[in-house]
């Protein structure tokens, strides 16, 4: 494990915990197709950000769930009708091509691919010493190779870091994903972060089961977290008891841990935050590792509205305008709010939520960002929490229909100014205005 940043270097099998139920359903789509069910749904792509976990799910998948053993060596003999031998997987990280072209990085998986059914079968497959073979030769042996196989094999092919590949996506389809998705006896299971990618086959983009990673001890679920809305977040037995597995096998020897209550309460469940917070690390140090892939300006747009528990460009309008004169925050108060949005949503952090009819921040990143922000700069962060408080108070008199919703959020932010200022109202200004 990497003492200074607390993240195990890499997947370890005795370090894994809990994600029983999406491997579950992986288990019982490979099943279903090992017994002859005919499956139309065989992708699975699990999404989440930084530190939820994708990686291990996957590589436990691989490398404890379908351990990729050698196939006997000139194994023959005719099975059963809708019988099959057993499952074989191949576990693949994208990330590993991120440096050569589309065409290179595709021919390359390729191959790779060809060897892997070769070790599988005990032999050498046909043409691999032949050098400079084209796409459309290397796509005719490979298939050829795969369509054998499959005959009495299911074959799970897991790829890993996708979405953060986006330049290689385009070829990867063309070339490999779309006739493999098309094969019925072919699982893929799919991770990565950030915004999707617009698959083109069918099988890839209608005939699939899209699953977001929750905390610990939390089913994967089809949508993205919903944001905390209220102050005290009860925690089923498996969340604790997943939480508290996973600290006792990855910070084994770490003294001084804070309560696994405390612990859920500021990292829902979220692998990395959980190393990092019950290490006593600070919300600074939390959020340079959850934000170690965004740039400087995405790490200001997030700052900026950390505050807020739900927002559109209505209150990233008025929440720019208070930071105008600061030197942290004035190089983004004079973009237009749309445009902010805009690189908050690419930075995935951020998602629409059709409930709420607003923007949300995920909680896993926000309560880290505003305990920095408060600890760091306070005094910004008392002039974001008074413009929002008054920016509500405002439009309660506005829009007296949403007064109910209106009222609770300047009520939210009386409260967090409260630690400054304990005789702040809900609404000085409706206040005041009701004396005079």
């Amino acid at each position: 494990m990497d003492g200074s940043r607390l993240i195990p270097n890499d997947y370890e099998s005795s370090l894994f915990v809990d994600r029983v139920e999406d491997i579950q359903r992986v288990v019982d789509l490979v099943h279903r197709l090992a017994v002859g069910e005919s499956v139309s749904r065989r992708t699975v792509i699990f999404r989440g950000e930084r530190g939820c976990g994708k990686t291990w799910l996957l590589r436990h998948l691989a490398e404890d769930i379908y351990t990729p053993a050698d196939m006997t060596p000139g194994m023959t003999g005719k099975l059963l009708r809708n019988q099959v031998a057993g499952v074989k997987s191949w576990y693949l990280s994208l990330a590993a091509f991120s440096g050569a072209s589309a065409d290179d990085s595709v021919k390359r998986m390729i191959k790779a691919l060809r060897e892997q059914m070769g070790q599988w079968r005990g032999e050498t497959p046909v043409f691999s010493s032949v050098e400079n073979l084209s796409f459309h030769e290397l796509s005719n042996l490979v298939m050829r190779e795969l369509n054998d196989l499959l005959q009495n094999h299911v074959v799970v092919l897991i790829l890993d870091h996708v979405y953060e590949t986006p330049k290689l996506l385009e070829v990867l389809e063309d070339r490999l994903l779309a006739p493999l998705a098309g094969r019925t006896q072919m699982v893929i299971v799919m991770a990565g972060r950030g915004p999707g990618y617009a698959w083109k086959a069918p099988e890839l983009r209608l005939r699939v089961d899209e699953y977001w990673l929750q905390g610990l001890g939390v089913a994967a679920t089809m949508q993205p977290s919903p944001p905390s809305l209220i102050g005290e977040i009860g925690f089923e037995p498996k969340q604790i008891e997943a939480t508290e597995e996973q600290l006792c096998k990855q910070l084994a020897g770490v003294s001084g841990q804070p309560p696994i209550e405390a612990i859920l309460s500021a990292t829902h469940g979220h692998p990395l935050s959980n190393l990092l917070v019950a290490a006593g690390k600070s919300h600074g140090e939390i959020v340079d590792e959850l934000l170690r892939d965004k740039s400087q300006s995405e790490r200001q747009m997030l700052r900026l509205g950390c505050v807020l528990r739900f927002f559109d460009e209505a209150q990233i309008s008025g929440l720019r305008a208070a930071c105008m004169d600061d030197v942290e925050l004035g190089t983004i108060a004079v973009m237009q709010p749309r445009d902010i949005v805009g690189v908050l949503l690419r930075t995935n952090l951020v998602r629409y939520d059709t409930d709420l009819s607003a923007y949300v921040m995920d909680e896993v990143i926000r309560g880290p960002l505003e305990g920095d922000l408060e600890e760091q700069r306070r005094d910004l962060w008392q002039r974001l929490h008074q413009t929002a408080q008054d920016m509500y108070c405002r439009w309660m008199k506005e829009f007296p229909q949403a007064e109910a919703r209106l009222r609770s959020e300047a009520e939210y932010h009386a409260k967090r100014l409260g630690k400054f200022d304990e005789a702040v109202g809900a609404c000085p200004e409706s206040q005041a205005h009701e004396e005079s």
